[in-house]
């Protein structure tokens, strides 16, 4: 009885049962969107959520946590309009029949218990039912896939990322979010 003991702890590694199972790090997309701008979405939006990492598929999650393993794939946080003040970007989504829809949106909070100002920047309808992600870009100068923009974005940017190797990235213009299609 004894050995058999010692042979089962020696298999099984130890006494493994005794140990708790190892933790998972928490979830990013569960704390990327501050209350108040959580609740306004919900407010005006409330049969879309935002792009969650897990509902990439496993290759695009795969490499996104990879590259951005604290982020969440539907949210980016940085100073796009250049005065300090921290905004987020976000991808929301809602299925529809076959299609999946999207919407990116800005939001930023002029005062931590203030109202968040927020923007839709742009929307898709798209048949492809693959899910986009959002990923962060820094100022410089972007060239249109088609040469047929140039834009120099003078702050932090955001790029939305897509199966089939669409890639576009926002820039705020001082009075607007300008698009620009890096790869389609």
């Amino acid at each position: 009885m004894v050995m058999n003991l010692a042979l089962a702890l020696t298999l099984t590694g130890g006494e493994s049962s005794a140990e708790p199972p190892p933790t998972m790090p928490p979830d990013p997309c569960t704390t990327a969107v501050p209350g108040n701008v959580s609740k306004k979405l919900k407010e005006l939006f409330p049969e879309w959520s935002v792009v969650h990492t897990r509902l990439l598929s496993r290759d695009d999650r795969r490499q996104f946590t990879k590259r951005y393993p604290t982020s969440c794939a539907g949210v980016v946080l940085g100073d796009f309009f250049g005065d300090g003040t921290d905004a987020f970007a976000m991808l929301l989504t809602r299925l529809r029949g076959e299609r999946r829809q999207i919407l990116v949106a800005v939001a930023r909070r002029l005062k931590p218990d203030s109202d968040p100002w927020l923007q839709i920047v742009d929307g898709y309808d798209d048949n492809r039912l693959s899910v986009p992600l959002l990923v962060p870009g820094d100022p410089g100068n972007y060239e249109s896939v088609y040469r047929d923009q140039k834009l120099t974005a003078r702050w932090p940017v955001f790029h939305l990322v897509g199966g089939e190797s669409v890639e576009i990235v926002f820039i705020w213009t001082g009075s607007y979010f300008a698009k620009i299609w890096l790869a389609d």
